[in-house]
C-alpha cells in the first residue's frame, strides 16, 4: 500500500509539478489579511502563515488546553499586553477569534520577538511557543537547545520546516 501511495505521489508531482501540488497542501488562507498585516508589522507574511498553520491548522476558533486562542493561538495576557502597546483602548478578549485581530496581534508579536532575538528564527519561534522570558533564560545557558522543553524543540523544527516550505512555494509573498 505504501509503495502505491509513493508511486501515485510521484505521478502527481510529475503531472502537476512540485510547486502547484505543494500549494494545494500548504495553502495561504486569509491571504489578503496576512499580506496587509505583515506589511504593517514588518514581518515576513510566509512566517505568519507558517505559525498559523502549526498553531491552529488555520482554525479561527481554535483554543489550546492552556487558553491560547484563534489562528495564531495568542494567550489572553499576551493579547492584552500587545493591545496596550498598540494603543487599542477598548480591546476585548472575545475579539481573539476574529481573524484580522488575531493575525495582527500574532504578527506584531513575531515582529517584536524578531527584534528582541536579533532575527534568529529558532529563538523567535521558541519564544513564540514558550515565552520570551524562558528563551532569554535558555540563551544564557551553555547549550540553549538542551535547556528547551522537548515540545518547544519540536515546535522550532516544525516552524522552520513550514517557513522554508512557504518561502519556496510562495516567493511572490516576500515583503
Amino acid at each position: 500500500m505504501t509503495r502505491r501511495l509513493v508511486l501515485v505521489g510521484l505521478a502527481l508531482l510529475s503531472l502537476w509539478g512540485a510547486r502547484p501540488l505543494g500549494r494545494m497542501l500548504y495553502p495561504v488562507p486569509y491571504r489578503s489579511i496576512v499580506e496587509q498585516v505583515a506589511r504593517d508589522e514588518q514581518v515576513d507574511p510566509r512566517l505568519v502563515v507558517a505559525v498559523m498553520r502549526i498553531e491552529s491548522g488555520f482554525d479561527p476558533e481554535a483554543r489550546s488546553r492552556v487558553g491560547a486562542r484563534g489562528l495564531m493561538q495568542v494567550m489572553p495576557p499576551t493579547a492584552l499586553w500587545i493591545a496596550r502597546r498598540k494603543g487599542w483602548r477598548h480591546f476585548r478578549l472575545d475579539r481573539l477569534t476574529d481573524p484580522e485581530v488575531n493575525i495582527r496581534l500574532g504578527a506584531w508579536y513575531l515582529s517584536h520577538l524578531q527584534g528582541r532575538f536579533s532575527g534568529r528564527l529558532p529563538f523567535v519561534l521558541a519564544a513564540y511557543n514558550a515565552g520570551h522570558a524562558k528563551v532569554a533564560a535558555w540563551q544564557r545557558s551553555p547549550s540553549p537547545l538542551a535547556e528547551m522543553y522537548p515540545e518547544t524543540r519540536l515546535y522550532v523544527v516544525r516552524g522552520i520546516w513550514a517557513y522554508g516550505l512557504y518561502r519556496w512555494l510562495y516567493p511572490e509573498l516576500e515583503r
